[in-house]
C-alpha cells in the first residue's frame, strides 16, 4: 500500500475485521498514517 509493506497476515486481518469491531478504527488509523507518510 503506497510503497509500503503490510504482511499477509495483517492484511488478512484489515479485511476480514467487521467495521463494527473496535480494531476497525485502529487499522483505518495505521492506514490513514500510511497515506499521509507517502504523500509528503
Amino acid at each position: 500500500m503506497c510503497g509500503q509493506f503490510i504482511c499477509s497476515e495483517c492484511e488478512q486481518a484489515i479485511v476480514h475485521t467487521d467495521v463494527e469491531d473496535e480494531k476497525y478504527q485502529h487499522y483505518v488509523d495505521c492506514m490513514k498514517r500510511i497515506w499521509w507518510s507517502a504523500l509528503s
